[in-house]
């Protein structure tokens, strides 16, 4: 398996949230050596790189944050 498709197929499950089944079918291969992959590939994350002069944006998903609004905003 060539990393160009190591890549592809990675940015398939975490950004096109298709499941291990589905890209086994398409690549062939086993959903456990797909897990093996891509469990390499996650304990490498990219290093962010930013400047202090440029603009940063922050998406949150507030999914786990409490709903409490008794104590006021």
């Amino acid at each position: 398996m060539s990393l160009k498709n190591k890549e592809i197929w990675f940015r398939k499950w975490i950004v096109g949230k298709q499941t291990y089944e589905q890209i086994s079918a398409e690549s062939g291969y086993s959903v456990s050596t797909l897990q093996r992959y891509f469990n390499v590939m996650l304990s490498k994350a990219p290093k962010l790189n930013y400047s202090q002069n440029k603009e940063a944006y922050l998406l949150i998903d507030g999914t786990y944050f409490s709903n409490d609004l008794s104590g006021g905003l």
